[in-house]
């Protein structure tokens, strides 16, 4: 309950006491760089829910944060209804994370992180945030909700926000993948991955460009294979193209992991 804000008085009394108790402390007591610009808050699961509800209610405090498998099925309103804040944001998830989520009237909400992500991503995107300059979001193939796979990425938030080198785009990878989302259907993505000179990788989603030769696809990278059976996507960032066939047996593969 200490990490749900909505529902319970514990999440918004810890919110209230790490901002107003925790940060005082510890710049009191170590020699820290105390402006929000060099401090940041950061958490995985429901600690990526709390990260958000900070950064949203107390951005005097802080300049950066990183939301990793968000578990927050709450939030989609919060984010709508509250202003945009001077806040740049770190969000990630595995597409092998799931969960059945107990809301607080007792149903069982079925829960696709990397569906959720990409909810949240629209959101922030809708209020003005700027994909690749305050925004960010990475999918993760196979990527399961553990603390191993998180620390596999940990870094990345970092050398983007406070990271002394500027990175330029040097390739794209991209991954095929496949989820369930929330009603139960199988979407199938074509992932694109920008990876940088100086580190740090993340999807490029929107700000891509797609093409398909069979079948449809659409600005998120969101695909329908058509009745040929293969295709080959193109896509497009900046000066870097790069292309992947796909088959129908492919995407059975990819549906199989996460009907196990």
């Amino acid at each position: 309950e200490e990490y749900i804000p909505y529902f319970y008085e514990m999440g918004k009394n810890y919110s209230e006491w790490f901002v107003k108790k925790l940060i005082p402390y510890i710049d009191g007591k170590y020699s820290t760089k105390s402006d929000r610009d060099n401090r940041g808050v950061m958490g995985s699961s429901l600690g990526g829910l709390m990260t958000m509800y900070m950064l949203n209610h107390y951005p005097d405090y802080f300049s950066f944060g990183g939301a990793f498998s968000t578990h927050n099925p709450w939030e989609y309103k919060n984010i709508k209804d509250l202003p945009k804040r001077d806040v740049k944001l770190w969000l990630d998830a595995g597409t092998g994370e799931y969960s059945g989520g107990k809301m607080p009237d007792g149903t069982i909400a079925p829960y696709c992180y990397a569906e959720a992500a990409r909810v949240i991503t629209d959101s922030y995107l809708a209020k003005g945030h700027v994909y690749g300059k305050d925004l960010f979001f990475y999918e993760v193939k196979d990527a399961i909700h553990n603390e191993s796979d998180w620390a596999k990425r940990l870094s990345v938030p970092f050398l983007l926000f406070k990271g002394t080198t500027e990175g330029k785009i040097k390739d794209i990878r991209i991954d095929i993948e496949a989820i369930k989302d929330s009603s139960g259907n199988v979407v199938y993505l074509a992932n694109p991955i920008g990876e940088f000179d100086n580190g740090v990788r993340y999807s490029l989603y929107k700000t891509a460009k797609y093409n398909i030769t069979e079948g449809i696809i659409n600005e998120k990278g969101i695909f329908k294979l058509g009745g040929g059976g293969s295709s080959v996507i193109t896509i497009t960032f900046g000066d870097i193209e790069r292309k992947i066939t796909v088959t129908s047996a492919d995407l059975d593969n990819e549906a199989k992991k996460i009907n196990k």
